[in-house]
This record gives structure tokens, C-alpha cells and sequence, in this order.
């Protein structure tokens, strides 16, 4: 069984298309195309009420034996079912549920585990769009919302344990529908992101404003453009608003980053909850940063530790992770002492990976020499962190050490510390 055909004009959300330059997905199924089939919808006459319904924590709270299940469905390919799954549990260290939040293969599973969901919709009479965990369901009577409605949440729980987001879930009149999706959405886009960036945007082509736009794929003229914006004020028009533009957003902070401005890092940290949908987008940004002073990078390093501690952003791996990879790509950030403590109270594989990388750029051999003699006590790929990071011992004591472990090492443990005894520290990497 494979997700639902594209002739049924349903779903709108990565549809896998791979091309020769690169591109994963089909580049005529997406938000726009979603948007449009919805107009379409409409025009008929035939719908007097529209049902909205999200998601509630999609990826993270996606059951992952169904998915499991609707893998082998698809494929007779077994072991790679059994390949995936294994990389599933050992990212969410074997719990029942979560897939990782941002990356391209995340995407196709999603779309593969919810094809159930689309298909019992169909099979009930139920005319409807989805866009990634956005639905739409277009009715006859306000009975009929309701029943579909109810079709729709019991569906998600029965076949998933997932629930709707309460506050996006609701029924429309189809003259209420157009006004709040259509006609006033497009006239408040271009009242808080200013219409000097989409008559810009428009005026170049750009016709997909919810695709991603690369800012080194433009024709020179196009950049130039783009450039006369105020993207800070832009971006400080987006922190303001409860629901984000997601892709403009995640524009604004890459470019941003490649200008060196660091002008909105106030404003970003005040409304980081409301960017947990671009959490590693921000992260990308401060890393990006190259003139910040000594002083002002280390206390901006503990601004970021302190996210890590009860904010949205703190609350996946995925997001933890992308944080902490500042600390182990430079010792700029300072704050080691943190550091030692987060390890401790961050038990997830990932987070802990990047802070022990963090801790060898900040070549505390101490910490490594109390836990030289536990190394066989992590998890492998924590191990392959600790030898890499651990080349900040100091030269005999790491030589003898390394000599030790040899022959109980794997291929692959060989090689880091191979390459480690030759370093005095992993910022030579």
C-alpha cells in the first residue's frame, strides 16, 4: 500500500519526487496547492461548512509500532523496515512513540503512518485536504461538521493516540472560512510583514511565499532586492504575532546570520517560546554570528544553557541538541562549568554527546580523566564522543590510556582513537 494517489487530490505534503539537482519532493504539491484546492472546494457551492483540525505534537507523539506497521505495508524490503526501527529506538531511547521533529526522512514516515487517517476519511464520504497535520473538511450541514469532526478525532486516537490541538480545531461557515483562510489572511500578511516584502517577493517570481526561499540561488537583481528590506523589522514584526510565519521566519534568521547581525538577539530570546517551530533555524543563526567579542559571546552562551532549562525549546532532543552544538563546535561559548552540570541532568544520548565534545573544546581533562576508566559504560556512540573529546588529556597519561583500550575496540572506536592520540585537543578537528 503506498499513500494516497496525487490524482485524488487530497494531500498536499511531501510527496516524494526525487530529482537529479537534488530536490526530495514534488514541487507542485504543497502549501500553495493546499490553498488552492480549498478555493476550489469552495467555488463549487456545494460546502456550507468547513472543519480545521491540527495535530496536536504530531512527530513527537507519533506511535512507532503503527508506523512500523504501515512501513511494511509498503514495502517487502523487511530489513529495512527492521534498519529504520532500530534507528527509531535508539533515538528515542525505546520508548513507544516520537519521531525525529525536522529532518527530510521524518517527513516521508509521517506521511506513510497518517495515510490511514486520510484513508478512512475517504472511505466515509468525507471530502477533505491535508497539508502535513492540517486538515480541512469540507461539509453539507452543520450536523455533517460535527459528525465528521468526531470521525476525524476518533480516528487519530484509535489508530494513533494522537488528539487535535484544541484552540486550532474548529467549524466554519464557508463565508467565515473564506474571510479568516482567504481574503483577511492575505490582507494581514501584508499588514504585519510590511507590503514592501511581498510586492518585492511577487515582482521576482516568487510566487510560493510558504516555500523556502534560498537567498544564494537568487539572480543577482533578486538579492539585491530582498536586501533593500528591514529584515530585522520584519523579524521583530513576526515575534510579535502568536502563530508565525513559519518559512519567512526561517528566511529572515538565515539571512540574518550570513549578515553577521546580532542586532535581534534580545527580541529572539524574549519570544523563543513562540519559535519552538524554527528552534534549530534560531540556533543556525547564533551560530553564524562571527563578530561578537569574547565577553559578550560567553554571556550569550549562558543565555542559551539557560533555555535548555524549562522553555519550549528545551523540551525535544531534536531541539537540545542543535543548542549544545555550539558548545561543541568552539570554545567561544565559555560556561563550562554549566556544561558539567547539564550532563548530569540531561539524560538523552544526544545532549549528552554535544556536551562531552563541548567539554574536550574546552580541554577539562579532569572531567575525562574521572570517567577515563568508565568508558565501556556509555552507549557506543556516547563512547565515540568521549575518545574523540578525550584527546585533550595531557600527552603520556592520553597515550597510555588509548594503548589500553585497543582490543576492545571496534572498527570504527580504532580509528577516533587513532586520530585522537595525534591531536592535543578535538578543536584541532
Amino acid at each position: 500500500m503506498i499513500p494516497l494517489p496525487i490524482d485524488n487530490q487530497c494531500v498536499f505534503s511531501y510527496r516524494f519526487a526525487p530529482s537529479s539537482e537534488g530536490i526530495l519532493f514534488d514541487n507542485n504539491m504543497d502549501y500553495g496547492a493546499f490553498q488552492s484546492k480549498s478555493r476550489e472546494l469552495l467555488d463549487t457551492g456545494k460546502y456550507s461548512h468547513v472543519v480545521t483540525a491540527d495535530i496536536a505534537d504530531f512527530y513527537p507523539r507519533l506511535y512507532i509500532h503503527r508506523l512500523q506497521n504501515a512501513m511494511q505495508r509498503c514495502t517487502k524490503r523487511n530489513n529495512h523496515v527492521k534498519a529504520i526501527m532500530n534507528l527509531l529506538n535508539q533515538w528515542n531511547e525505546h520508548f513507544s512513540y516520537g519521531i525525529p521533529v525536522g529532518p527530510a526522512p521524518s517527513r516521508l514516515l509521517a506521511e506513510i503512518a497518517i495515510d490511514d487517517v486520510d484513508r478512512v476519511l475517504l472511505s466515509e464520504g468525507s471530502t477533505f485536504v491535508r497539508f502535513i497535520d492540517d486538515f480541512r473538511i469540507f461539509c453539507t450541514s452543520l450536523v455533517d461538521a460535527y459528525e465528521k469532526l468526531a470521525l476525524l478525532a476518533t480516528t487519530l486516537f484509535e489508530n494513533h493516540g494522537l488528539g487535535l490541538q484544541q484552540h486550532k480545531t474548529k467549524i466554519f461557515t464557508s463565508d467565515d472560512f473564506q474571510k479568516t483562510r482567504f481574503l483577511s489572511h492575505e490582507a494581514t500578511e501584508l499588514e504585519r510583514l510590511t507590503k514592501r516584502f511581498y510586492e518585492i517577493a511577487i515582482g521576482l517570481g516568487l510566487e510560493d511565499l510558504y516555500g523556502y526561499i534560498d537567498y544564494d540561488a537568487l539572480e543577482p537583481e533578486q538579492q539585491a532586492a530582498i536586501g533593500s528590506l528591514n529584515l530585522e523589522e520584519l523579524l521583530a514584526e513576526q515575534l510579535q504575532l502568536e502563530d508565525i510565519d513559519i518559512p519567512l521566519t526561517r528566511f529572515i534568521l538565515r539571512r540574518l546570520g550570513q549578515l553577521d547581525s546580532s542586532n535581534s538577539i534580545d527580541e529572539i530570546f524574549r519570544a523563543i517560546d513562540r519559535l519552538y517551530p524554527v528552534a534549530v533555524d534560531v540556533a543556525q543563526y547564533l551560530m553564524k554570528l562571527r563578530s561578537l567579542g569574547t565577553k559578550n559571546k560567553q554571556a550569550l552562551g549562558a543565555r542559551i544553557l539557560k533555555l535548555l532549562r524549562g522553555t519550549a525549546v528545551s523540551r525535544l532532543e531534536f531541539h537540545r541538541m542543535w543548542f549544545l552544538a555550539l558548545f561543541s563546535s568552539s570554545n567561544g561559548w565559555g560556561n563550562k562549568d554549566k556544561l558539567t552540570g547539564l550532563f548530569n541532568n540531561l539524560g538523552d544520548e544526544f545532549s549528552q554527546r554535544k556536551i562531552v565534545l563541548a567539554l574536550g573544546y574546552c580541554l577539562e581533562d579532569h572531567w575525562f580523566r574521572m570517567r577515563k576508566r568508565s568508558v565501556f559504560n556509555f552507549a557506543p556512540w556516547l563512547r565515540r564522543a568521549f575518545l574523540a573529546a578525550a584527546s585533550c588529556l595531557p600527552g603520556d597519561e592520553k597515550r597510555h590510556w588509548y594503548q589500553s583500550l585497543e582490543t576492545r575496540l571496534d572498527p570504527l572506536e580504532r580509528a577516533i582513537s587513532v586520530w585522537a592520540r595525534s591531536k592535543s585537543s578535538i578543536s584541532q578537528m
